[in-house]
């Protein structure tokens, strides 16, 4: 059952040696598939994205890699934005909101240096440019629809030292050497990005890679496609992969269908793609096609803190789970494990294989309603 559709596609190229997937290329190897026969596991902006404002560890911190290595998780999915000096830090949106008194406050990251950055983020009321603002989350997230608050509430974290924000030389020193890094370049999602843009953060990105990397299992990804294509062509050793939304309305063709990112990944060898797990049984030819072609699919979404929807996902030919529920998708790739490793020793000892009756849904059940639901 899982032998086809699984470890064959995770093992096509497989150095005996190191026991790692590798690309289709077979020069940029993902390392993460000694470790589980059915999919990596990578952690969403460390060990969670922050759905409320006053979590206890923040996203996208040395903490939240510390912690997302220690629940069980072989990568850990972070952002990178670049500020106006050159530094590369850990930060999902392109903008810092702040409130003033009763203004918010956007301050664009790459306008900001490394100090002002640090400061607006620190979680505290700061003084900035002669005036009292405290760090909110941005109002797109909805984190505190739940809450009976009509303004944005300070975006704080319970525990000492957890809310500091890193740069990505604090991330490469400080975060386990075993977790894998799952670098995301970040970039405007609203617009396409310049050349000029794209230059400087990617040159100031590699230069710390190259720097501190010091053999750590990495790969990058994007949902900018020229960024994805020029990291690619600067640098060898680590893989690269495409992020797509699927936006219909995207000025972008090249991000709006799965199809579309296949047709970029297989033309111009990128390393594999992350998908929506809300679109992606949409377009299941296209899971298909990149299995045939040897490629890492990996996805994200909601869906992906729930068991069965996750054991559904790797049954399609999902090899990589980037999750807000790190306990939740250890358990089931154990699981998932399991069967593989039954269903192995069965073949090779040529002896009938039953049919399983534990999740029986795993393999036949139709999830595009559930996961269109669940979005």
């Amino acid at each position: 059952m899982y032998r086809n559709s699984l470890l064959e596609r995770m093992y096509s190229s497989v150095d005996p040696e190191r026991g790692t997937g590798a690309s289709s290329s077979g020069q940029r190897r993902i390392l993460g598939a000694s470790t589980s026969q059915c999919a990596v596991l990578i952690g969403h902006r460390g060990l969670k994205m922050n759905h409320q404002p006053d979590e206890a560890i923040r996203e996208n911190t040395v903490r939240s890699l510390i912690e997302c290595h220690r629940a069980g998780a072989t990568y850990a999915e972070f952002d990178i934005q670049v500020t106006a000096d050159g530094v590369p830090v850990l930060w999902h949106d392109d903008q810092v909101v702040t409130t003033n008194g009763d203004r918010e406050v956007f301050h664009e990251v790459s306008e900001l240096s490394l100090q002002a950055f640090r400061t607006l983020t620190s979680g505290c009321p700061v003084e900035f440019e002669g005036r009292v603002h405290q760090l909110v989350r941005n109002p797109r997230f909805e984190c505190q629809k739940n809450t009976q608050s009509t303004r944005p509430l300070p975006w704080t974290c319970k525990g000492d030292a957890s809310g500091m924000s890193a740069t990505l030389q604090e991330a490469f020193e400080q975060a386990p050497p075993e977790l894998g890094f799952n670098i995301e370049l970040k970039f405007d999602s609203k617009r396409v990005s310049s050349a000029v843009e794209r230059a400087f953060h990617l040159s100031s990105t590699l230069r710390v890679v190259k720097a501190y990397a010091s053999g750590r299992p990495m790969l990058f990804s994007s949902f900018d496609v020229d960024a994805c294509l020029e990291v690619r062509g600067l640098q060898e050793e680590h893989p690269v992969f495409m992020l797509t939304c699927m936006e219909k309305e995207h000025p972008d063709p090249r991000r709006r269908s799965l199809h579309a990112a296949v047709v970029v990944a297989l033309a111009f060898g990128l390393d594999g793609i992350v998908a929506d797990n809300s679109h992606l049984f949409k377009e299941l030819a296209q899971v298909e096609r990149l299995r045939n072609a040897g490629l890492p699919l990996f996805s994200y979404g909601p869906a992906n803190c729930n068991s069965v929807l996750v054991s559904m996902q790797i049954a399609a030919g999902v090899s990589g789970i980037i999750t807000d529920d790190i306990g939740i998708c250890v358990n089931t790739i154990s699981i998932l494990d399991g069967f593989t490793t039954q269903e192995a020793r069965k073949i090779e000892s040529s002896e009938p294989v039953e049919e399983w009756t534990e999740y029986p849904a795993v393999t036949h059940v139709d999830m595009r309603p559930v996961l269109v639901a669940t979005a």
